[in-house]
């Protein structure tokens, strides 16, 4: 490994750090002033550097990552995975594409799949099971958000690493029952996101020879 480049190793706390303070962690009682663009600043600085500090490419960066999770309202997913609670669309309007996919799954459970499976009879709807609901709202959110990345890194891999949004926000659910915290386990997931998408961006690197 270069000596220039060992500082990739740090990758992903920092963009455990950066995702945490873009979810609102707090200093002192108070979140950090601008707390939703450092993430973007650092991303853009990333980018730059990927490309070999091209200022088109940090700037872009910045733009593109900052757009991608201000544009989604994925709210109403998180609080249904980590709360699993249901949703009613007037009420939990998340991201209208999202939505329009997730809001009409359905299938009829005979009596015979009802009892292998443990539930009841009928019909089945995926807005009445808030932990399923956002499990699937936010892994396709994570993926609209990830799709922009990788069309500005030129990389399949880093386009679809945002899916794994769904399972970090679960494991924080998770960890929340053994300890927890005031944002019952949400907090833990945006630790976990941040640590997961910066291991990404450390593998891209390793793969196209940036180590």
């Amino acid at each position: 490994m270069s000596k220039n480049n060992k500082w990739l190793w740090f990758v992903p706390l920092i963009a455990s750090f950066l995702w945490r303070v873009r979810g609102g962690l707090r200093f002192f009682g108070h979140k950090a002033p601008m707390n939703k663009i450092w993430f973007a600043i650092a991303a853009g600085v990333f980018c730059s550097w990927y490309f070999d500090w091209s200022i088109c490419a940090g700037i872009s960066g910045v733009v593109i990552f900052y757009y991608s999770y201000q544009v989604y309202s994925w709210g109403p997913y998180i609080g249904s995975l980590i709360f699993d609670r249901p949703v009613d669309r007037e009420k939990d309007a998340g991201n209208q594409l999202i939505d329009d996919l997730l809001y009409p799954i359905h299938f009829t459970v005979n009596e015979k799949w009802a009892k292998r499976l443990g539930i009841e009879a009928g019909e089945w709807w995926l807005k009445d099971h808030g932990l399923w609901f956002g499990f699937c709202g936010t892994t396709l959110t994570g993926l609209l958000m990830s799709l922009l990345w990788g069309a500005l890194m030129h990389s399949p891999m880093i386009m679809v690493c945002g899916s794994c949004m769904g399972v970090c926000y679960w494991l924080g659910r998770q960890l929340n029952k053994l300890i927890p915290e005031r944002k019952g386990g949400r907090g833990y997931g945006e630790w976990i996101y941040g640590f997961v998408i910066g291991c990404f961006f450390v593998l891209l690197c390793a793969i196209n020879g940036k180590f």
